[in-house]
């Protein structure tokens, strides 16, 4: 398949790259949050994208490649990759207030805000009724599982409410760099080039930030020091996520977003908060509770109507 070419419909290759992104997604949320018992999490996240920048450098030339960066890629890129840094950050603070189930269920809800971006900017890839119902199912099952934090705060601590607010601002920002790189000429540009150039502005942007933070706030519960307890298994768990998590997953999903219908992602995005939520109670222990199903269930219906024809 070459890089121009652009389906309308998902075949089996697209079946199965959805299906394995989505179940490495949802794992990654467990090692972030375990991570995060190591490191400060801003800086988790800067440091995961400066070593995967470096590491995704080094594939590309070990394979005879070479970046190719137009003038036309340089602001759309920039703006991308200020979305991406953004995107995570939101994500791992929020994985250190709150639960894994919570915030995967609550972070994938990006196929929502892809899908009315896309109907509003995208020709070709507007919403009808039964796709604005199926929003509407989601965005009650949102509600419900934030209404969870009214009656108990046992999820997350005293600070999970933010946890949750992060959670969907990280999925609008990603719903928004999804677009970004639909509607500018920096889509066009290769794989490697686009997930580089936003490890790089991102690691720019974190790197500082966390150690801004760590200065401002030395003792707080969310910042801090850039190092907390740092292990030799946390180490081994940051190269798994540097190599196959951000390397090979985000460039299979830069894959996805280049030939596949932004809409038809949602019918399998859908997935990774249930497998989140499988792997937050096996792995984790973390309690399942009736608002959380209740909330899964109408989050998953939703974005399964959103891709009704």
């Amino acid at each position: 398949m070459t890089d121009d070419t652009r389906k309308t419909q998902f075949d089996s290759t697209g079946v199965a790259a959805m299906v394995g992104f989505t179940m490495l997604m949802a794992f990654n949320q467990v090692l972030v949050k375990f991570v995060n018992t190591g490191l400060q999490p801003v800086f988790q996240a800067g440091l995961r994208s400066a070593l995967a920048a470096l590491v995704m450098t080094i594939f590309v030339y070990a394979m005879g490649k070479r970046y190719t960066i137009k003038r036309a890629y340089i602001l759309p890129g920039l703006f991308i990759g200020f979305l991406f840094g953004a995107e995570f950050l939101f994500l791992f603070i929020a994985l250190d207030l709150s639960t894994v189930s919570r915030t995967t269920l609550l972070f994938y809800t990006m196929p929502l805000w892809m899908a009315v971006l896309a109907h509003l900017f995208i020709p070709g890839e507007r919403l009808t009724p039964v796709r604005w119902v199926g929003i509407a199912v989601a965005i009650a099952g949102v509600v419900l599982v934030l209404s969870e934090r009214l009656f108990s705060e046992k999820a997350g601590g005293n600070l999970g409410w933010l946890g949750d607010v992060l959670c969907l601002l990280g999925a609008a920002f990603w719903a928004l760099l999804a677009l970004t790189i639909r509607l500018t000429p920096f889509g066009q540009a290769s794989n490697e080039t686009q997930l580089s150039f936003q490890l790089v502005i991102s690691a720019i942007i974190l790197i500082p930030a966390s150690v801004m933070l760590a200065i401002i706030a030395p003792d707080s519960a969310v910042f801090g020091p850039l190092i907390r307890d740092f292990t030799p298994l946390i180490g081994g768990v940051v190269v798994f996520q540097v190599v196959v998590v951000v390397c090979f997953g985000f460039s299979a999903w830069l894959w996805i977003v280049r030939h596949y219908p932004a809409t038809q992602m949602a019918s399998f995005i859908f997935l990774t908060p249930v497998f989140g939520a499988a792997f937050g109670v096996l792995l984790l222990g973390e309690p399942l509770t009736f608002r959380l199903v209740a909330a899964l269930v109408m989050v998953s219906i939703g974005i399964v109507l959103i891709n009704r024809k």
